[in-house]
């Protein structure tokens, strides 16, 4: 007999009724003598693993009459391959074939049964909206992951990786996909400045990925993923780095990195050189729904300028879906990336925290002269409740000392509360970042204006972020890829 598949696609169940055949002289009560056996499909081929089939069997007498109530019992060569339950629904479980056997008593049929994983989802999963200097190989592997129809992973898949139109070179042309289904290719980016391109296919599929890549511009933040994340966190995470990115303008001094494994978190061991911010990122379960929504700061400096140099972010599993469905989400990672590169996280290191309520003060403020020259200009200027700039004093550690305070700025990023009506990232937070040493761009400041005293907006909800500041003993970085501790600020703050 011809071995002829048919195909089960995508779907997950063809179901039919069950017949079963008794003898053509059979009164109705009770089974005909079975002769024969016949399994309905000569031959079946899975696509996806979990996929299901239901199998139908017809026996008959000698003279190819239907027996009606004849029983069916139902087995499968390999279990671990395919599964089959009493009413003869299988299972793909595992890759590779199987005989599928249906027998009543005395006769019997086999049919092959083969589990071959489909390609049906080609998805990315790492190195989207990276960013290098001209000519410089992108910090994160172009990756992406196969899966069928049921998104279970597909190993020893070939996938071409391509540089776009715009120029650069991919590290490796064809890569086979591993156990996880996931297959990555370095990416090198050309001479010149902008946007470059780059594609992952499955040969002989339609599936490709694209990917979206740039240059960097004098301030390279660089993102580097310890685990998955979902495509829309990862957008909100390159929107946020673009952000930070376009205001700061200054290059910061080259560094060597050369840290051992968990020294700023969950980090691997890093030997390779720096430019201009590492930043660790992991999603993981912190205290379920609410509660902290991240946490950030930086763990290295550099060693000429002491501005940060490494850092890591932590954000709630339990809290990304909710944030990304209200919008909120590049709000908050946009913050966190705040406190990295020195925000709240950085003052008293620099002696720009005075009077700091977490050691008994009872009127906490950044002294930068720039931050306050903007507090004044934005209606600052009539705040007589204290000294400026005004910094939280509340909500203990994590929050108090290491943002603006709430009762003052309302609204803006970088209170401690997030507001779901805006939240605008004011020239005085601009202007903070230049008290820390930092070459900022103040036109890319959002509108925002004190009202003294401050009046909170009614039906605005509000969400606290949590105790959301880390902080790491300070170390420095040195070009001889020694690390240098503790970190002692730079003449003239």
């Amino acid at each position: 007999m011809p071995l002829t598949f048919r195909s089960a696609g995508a779907t997950l169940l063809a179901a039919t009724a069950l017949t079963l055949a008794a003898c053509g002289g059979d009164d109705g009560n009770g089974p005909g003598h079975a002769d024969h056996i016949t399994i309905a499909d000569t031959a079946y081929q899975f696509v996806a693993l979990g996929q299901n089939h239901l199998f139908t069997a017809r026996v008959e007498d000698a003279d190819g009459g239907l027996v009606r109530r004849a029983v069916v019992q139902w087995s499968s060569s390999d279990p671990a391959i395919l599964r089959v339950n009493g009413d003869g629904l299988a299972t793909a479980v595992g890759t590779g074939t199987a005989l599928l056997t249906a027998a009543a008593p005395g006769v019997l049929d086999t049919v092959p049964v083969v589990v071959m994983q489909a390609p049906a989802l080609l998805t990315i999963v790492f190195g989207d909206r990276q960013s290098s200097n001209p000519g410089g190989t992108l910090p994160t592997p172009l990756t992406v992951q196969v899966t069928d129809a049921l998104h279970h992973p597909i190993p020893g898949v070939d996938v071409s990786f391509a540089a776009g139109p715009e120029g650069g070179s991919v590290g490796s042309a064809v890569v086979t996909t591993g156990f996880e289904g996931t297959a990555g290719s370095s990416f090198t980016l050309g001479a010149g400045t902008g946007s470059y391109t780059a594609t992952a296919s499955v040969p002989g599929t339609a599936l490709t990925a694209s990917f979206t890549l740039r240059t960097a511009g004098p301030f390279d933040l660089e993102l580097w993923w310890l685990g998955p994340a979902e495509p829309a966190v990862q957008q909100a995470f390159a929107d946020a780095e673009e952000r930070w990115e376009a205001i700061i303008t200054g290059d910061l001094p080259d560094d060597y990195a050369l840290i051992s494994a968990y020294s700023c978190g969950v980090n691997p061991d890093v030997d390779r050189p720096l430019d201009d911010l590492l930043i660790f990122v992991t999603i993981t379960p912190i205290d379920g729904p609410g509660g902290v929504l991240g946490q950030a700061g930086p763990c290295y400096f550099h060693e000429v300028g002491g501005l940060p140099a490494v850092g890591s972010m932590f954000f709630d599993a339990d809290d990304l879906a909710g944030l990304a469905q209200s919008g909120q989400l590049e709000a908050v990672v946009l913050h966190e990336m705040g406190h990295v590169l020195g925000f709240g996280t950085h003052w008293s290191t620099l002696g720009l925290l005075a009077d700091p309520a977490l050691q008994g003060g009872t009127d906490p403020h950044f002294t930068g002269a720039l931050a306050t020259a903007e507090f004044d200009a934005a209606g600052g200027a009539a705040y007589v409740a204290g000294a400026k700039v005004p910094v939280e004093d509340q909500y203990g550690p994590g929050t108090a000392d290491g943002h603006w305070r709430e009762s003052v700025f309302l609204t803006e990023l970088m209170t401690g509360i997030l507001d779901f009506g805006g939240t605008p990232l004011s020239a005085i937070t601009l202007a903070s970042f230049a008290d820390l040493g930092y070459t900022v761009d103040g036109t890319q400041a959002e509108p925002f204006s004190l009202v003294i005293p401050a009046i909170q907006p009614q039906g605005v909800r509000r969400l606290p972020l949590g105790r959301d500041l880390l902080r790491f003993p300070p170390r420095r970085l040195d070009r001889r890829a020694r690390i240098q501790p503790p970190y002692r600020p730079p003449t003239g703050h």
